[in-house]
């Protein structure tokens, strides 16, 4: 006769990882970037809606809301994580708020913040005296 004892111990593996990814919250990663006359926000929302997501700036802070909704048909194994989240980055008051834009493509939310004239770097020449 068999022993049980690794396959108890494989079991015991999948629902210790198991209950560790179903305890941990859904938070997207992303990258915050900095170009001339403007900041860049790239957000990775896998599975998400573009519907099931908000963006506000207020106060000088950009945030972005959402939710992954969780998909558990006959689901053995789950390693995703689902839920809402929320995604705050302090953008301070020089930005342009009124123009700021964000798109939605293959899992993707990009959004482009302006900044405000009075931010943006201004060269200035340094004058040689003799």
């Amino acid at each position: 006769m068999k022993s049980l004892v690794p396959f108890v111990r494989e079991l015991d593996t999948l629902f210790d990882a198991w209950s560790f990814v179903e305890g941990r919250p859904f938070c997207p990663a992303m990258d915050v970037s900095e170009e001339e006359g403007s900041y860049r926000v790239d957000v990775d929302l896998p599975g998400v809606k573009p519907e099931d997501v908000d963006v506000t700036v207020e106060g000088g802070e950009l945030v972005i809301k959402g939710e992954r909704k969780v998909e558990k048909k006959g689901v053995h194994r789950s390693e995703r994580t689902f839920g809402s989240f929320v995604r705050t980055i302090s953008v301070g008051r020089s930005v342009d708020s009124e123009n700021i834009t964000a798109t939605y493509k293959d899992g993707i939310l990009s959004i482009s913040i302006p900044k405000s004239k009075e931010a943006r770097a201004k060269k200035i020449d340094v004058k040689v005296l003799a």
